[in-house]
């Protein structure tokens, strides 16, 4: 090799070198490794954006884990390279987790409803079916239809509890519950137009049985208005 393809080959390793330096310098800021005593070591990678692989198939993408301004998102894939599971953060750091079918269709959902209330819900072909809800007073649950109306709910609080039937008109049909004059069961089956037509209820001594009117006035009772 003569002294000018010595020279050429000098310049292509400083080059090498050069681009090399420059891609450690670009890879020093993602990585960080911190010793401890004892000699163990810990590396910390810092990123927006992580790709899971199937180790048996490179090309078979299997979750992600990615940052951003719209917050922090986890999504697992299924072997049909669809999400089957995101796990989010919003900006205002409301967390929520959805479990989702073969169609990309919302199965189960676990956050926080427009009332801020913890939720979950769960769904048939994205149709709601099921919702259970938690407060500081009570917690619900709740069987639904197609577009999410009530139909039947469970409520638990501390002094009683109650389960209501809803008609399409979302008027309260019937309703159980454990508020009677002095805690006793109570059940009320409700007119059409929400107002109660019959209550059965426990009082101290004996049961009492209440007739009403379309208006919700009292127009036959056992025992009588008297005993009552």
């Amino acid at each position: 090799m003569n002294t000018t393809e010595i020279s050429t080959e000098l310049q292509h390793l400083k080059k090498q070198v050069a681009e090399l330096r420059a891609e450690l310098d670009d890879l020093g800021q993602h990585f960080a490794v911190e010793n401890f005593d004892g000699g163990a070591k810990n590396v910390n990678l810092s990123c927006t954006a992580l790709t899971l692989l199937n180790t048996e198939n490179p090309n078979q993408i299997q979750g992600m884990l990615c940052g951003g301004p719209d917050g922090p998102e986890l999504v697992l894939w299924g072997p049909d390279q669809k999400p089957r599971l995101t796990v989010r953060v919003d900006p205002a750091g409301v967390p929520s987790v959805e479990l989702l079918d073969a169609a990309g269709r919302v199965a189960i959902l676990l956050g926080r409803d427009s009332l801020g209330q913890t939720s979950v819900g769960v769904f048939d072909q994205g149709r709601p079916r099921a919702a259970l809800k938690a407060s500081d007073q009570c917690g619900i649950v709740s069987a639904v239809h197609n577009g999410g109306q009530t139909r039947a709910t469970m409520v638990g609080m501390e002094d009683a509890g109650e389960i209501m039937l809803v008609n399409p008109d979302m008027k309260v049909a019937v309703k159980l519950s454990t508020r009677g004059q002095h805690g006793e069961g109570l059940i009320t089956v409700n007119h059409s137009n929400g107002k109660a037509a019959v209550i059965l209820a426990s009082l101290p001594d004996h049961g009492c049985v209440l007739v009403n009117d379309r208006a919700g006035q009292m127009k036959y009772s056992l025992p009588s208005p008297k005993d009552i």
